[in-house]
């Protein structure tokens, strides 16, 4: 499970604020390589679309879930960046009279202890 937190720095709330998002694993390659450009692989768990209000600069925080249980040793993969894991975000919402989408996708870097963006999916229209 991980936590994405989402920040409404616009100048008016979010109305009708959809959120969805998954977390899923692959082995691990080259640090170069790019992430899978399908983001709804068939092991996800897409989480249920939550409907709200983010208020001007308020936050909103998304859980990322997968029903892949890993065992000991696919902890101890994790660990040691035999395995990365992925996360993707994606929300619509309204706001100044016009609908919006915004994406965000990553991969996880056990070395650097942090998310990097991947090349594809990170677009706010």
């Amino acid at each position: 499970m991980v936590t994405v937190r989402l920040k409404n720095s616009g100048h008016a709330p979010a109305r009708h604020a959809t959120l969805q998002s998954t977390l899923f694993f692959e082995k691990a390659g080259e640090i170069s390589q790019r992430c899978p450009a399908d983001v709804k692989p068939s092991n996800a768990a897409w989480g249920p679309a939550s409907r709200s209000v983010i208020g001007i600069n308020a936050t909103k925080d998304v859980v990322a879930r997968s029903f892949q249980v890993l065992d000991d040793k696919g902890v101890s993969q994790l660990e040691t960046g035999q395995v990365w894991f992925y996360v993707y975000v994606i929300t619509s919402y309204e706001g100044s009279g016009r609908r919006y989408v915004t994406e965000y996708y990553s991969r996880y870097d056990f070395h650097a202890k942090t998310l990097l963006e991947c090349s594809t999916h990170n677009d706010a229209t």
